[in-house]
């Protein structure tokens, strides 16, 4: 019951004694006492772009679509789509184990990062992100990772010129490309050891970004993708 009732403790050391001990009392226990504090951090870089089975795995959850419709959806992404009286394929080719960008692919979403974000430094990695899936040595280099043919195409522009679901997919897809040329998120992390006479020992932690880095971009999955 201690843990339940420190969920939401604050990192100040005061404050989780007194919590801890406003649960005891609640509880009819002894107080409780704060035996050890212990704080971390962990950096989360971002996915690299989608390659085919990346695609059909998140698209399909994400998404709540079986993996064959996915593809469709995005081969008529990849065929093209009449937009304002002119047809234009809005992403790369989708069948590929590559997880690389072109050069033109990865300048084009850096800048795209510098005009969103402020001050760029702190949103951009100092150096280019290069992906390479070292367990499939003999991956489809010849085509590039699933990207936006045009970074600038946001995928807010294309609302009612698509079905929902293709609309869906690309902003995925657009996204995931995006964050991956962005910087990591930092996460800090609390974890409280409590004591008290008679009752035994208890544990409580909490969790709380304090840099949103890509994830600014791209939720973790369950969050639909959406920013």
């Amino acid at each position: 019951e201690a843990a339940k009732a420190l969920a939401a403790v604050s990192s100040a050391r005061g404050e989780l004694e007194a919590a801890a001990s406003a649960a005891a009392l609640l509880a009819g226990a002894a107080p409780w006492r704060v035996t050890a504090v212990k704080r971390s951090s962990r950096q989360l870089k971002p996915p690299p772009p989608y390659n085919t089975a990346a695609l059909q795995l998140d698209a399909s959850a994400r998404l709540s679509l079986p993996v064959g419709v996915v593809m469709q959806l995005a081969q008529r992404l990849y065929e093209g789509v009449e937009l304002r009286g002119e047809r234009r394929a809005l992403i790369t080719y989708m069948r590929t184990d590559s997880l690389v960008m072109s050069e033109d692919a990865i300048s084009a979403a850096r800048r795209l990062v510098t005009a969103r974000f402020s001050p760029a430094e702190d949103w951009l990695p100092a150096e280019p992100r290069r992906f390479v899936d070292r367990k499939r040595k003999n991956a489809q280099e010849a085509h590039e990772a699933i990207r936006p043919v045009d970074f600038g195409v946001e995928p807010s522009s294309l609302e009612g010129l698509l079905p929902p679901k293709e609309a869906q997919l690309y902003e995925l897809i657009w996204r995931r490309a995006v964050a991956s040329q962005m910087a990591s998120a930092r996460h800090e992390a609390l974890s409280i050891s409590l004591a008290a006479e008679g009752a035994g020992t208890a544990r409580s932690s909490a969790s709380r970004r304090v840099f949103e880095g890509f994830e600014a971009v791209l939720r973790p999955a369950g969050g639909a993708g959406g920013a």
